[in-house]
């Protein structure tokens, strides 16, 4: 009900201001192919998209893929968690997804390419 609200509140808005309404949309990690993941493109999609935030060195890497899965990666990036907020499907694609986990994934295991 409370989304329903929302979501002609921010309709009602757009009318006024001549603008559409708000869209939210969040996603699982589900939309995620873990297998099409690709290292090399993973390292040009972590340094555009999250290195605003996160330190590209070896060690920071490492510890940012902690003990986590490629999985529970796409999921943080998907879902967000704390401080970082989730992506949305329309500003990081699933396969942009799956290639930033494979990248974090290849850093504990090898070090940074």
């Amino acid at each position: 009900d409370e989304r329903k609200a929302l979501v002609l509140f921010m309709q009602a808005l757009g009318d006024a201001g001549g603008t559409g309404p708000l869209v939210i949309l969040r996603r699982d990690a589900c939309d995620v192919d873990l297998s099409a993941g690709d290292r090399d493109r993973g390292k040009s999609v972590f340094d555009f998209a999250c290195l605003a935030c996160h330190s590209g060195a070896a060690a920071d890497l490492r510890q940012l893929a902690g003990r986590l899965s490629p999985a529970e990666i796409a999921a943080v990036v998907r879902r967000g968690v704390k401080t970082m907020p989730f992506f949305q499907v329309d500003r990081l694609k699933a396969g942009k997804v799956a290639d930033v986990a494979a990248f974090l994934e290849s850093t504990r295991q090898q070090g940074p390419r």
